[in-house]
């Protein structure tokens, strides 16, 4: 996680200031990448994880960079998070894919310029960890709610609205448009009760959230008369569920 990076980092950054042999034994039995580059992003160093990563001896490392090892679809966005580097704190967060002995897998980078007492950048200490795993899962489940989005979006009889822990609308389906006259536009960001809920009913609906989300009691399905956008009442069956 971020702050076993963070950590990682920190253990990097004593090892490149400090001579002890303790600490170069911790970083090179690290599972973390650790790499030391030049401003211009030569390598300076490389642990034998990122050496094992990359099916490269690092000997075969130094002096070249690292650049040519990152995806060619990240290689701008990894440019614009360095530039970070050159000002305070002089540190960068950065994910981008690399092709290593397995093929491209995605990595999360963290940061730290080492600088002068000018403020120039000496070198640079790079830890890294593979987040390929969480990356295809997060990918997949992009897909997944796409998918789902557009079969609710298709659904043209039933009326399908989404909402977060404040009661705003965050999904609004086409009948929901054609059955409460508000557009998506319209709708998205404004709280339910403002919408559809009619203003004898308002605080029910306020503390029926509130103790399900605070205690477990879920809404249960009933008939229900909200309203339109011109105050019309509309008779619906209503069922939650909560995400």
């Amino acid at each position: 996680n971020a702050s076993e990076l963070t950590t990682a980092r920190k253990l990097a950054e004593k090892l490149l200031k400090s001579n002890e042999e303790k600490y170069r034994l911790l970083i090179e039995n690290q599972s973390d990448l650790v790499v030391k580059v030049d401003p211009e992003g030569r390598f300076l160093y490389a642990n034998p994880a990122y050496c094992k990563t990359f099916g490269k001896k690092e000997d075969e490392l130094l002096g070249r960079t690292f650049m040519p090892f990152v995806h060619p679809d990240d290689k701008e966005a990894t440019e614009q998070a360095m530039q970070g580097l050159w000002i305070p704190p002089h540190r960068a967060y950065m994910e981008q894919r690399a092709m290593t002995v397995e093929g491209w897998r995605w990595f999360a980078w963290s940061d730290t310029a080492v600088v002068d007492a000018d403020g120039r950048v000496l070198e640079i200490i790079g830890v890294g960890r593979d987040i390929d795993k969480q990356k295809v899962a997060e990918e997949l489940l992009i897909k997944s709610e796409k998918r789902f989005r557009e079969i609710i979006e298709d659904v043209t009889e039933i009326s399908i609205q989404g909402y977060d822990e404040e009661r705003k609308v965050t999904f609004w389906n086409q009948a929901s448009e054609r059955m409460y006259g508000y557009s998506r536009e319209e709708a998205l960001g404004c709280r339910l009760e403002d919408l559809i809920i009619p203003p004898g009913m308002r605080e029910v609906v306020k503390e029926s959230v509130a103790r399900w989300l605070e205690h477990g009691e879920k809404i249960p399905a009933g008939q229900l008369t909200l309203c339109d956008k011109s105050g019309n009442d509309v008779l619906v069956y209503s069922s939650h569920v909560m995400i």
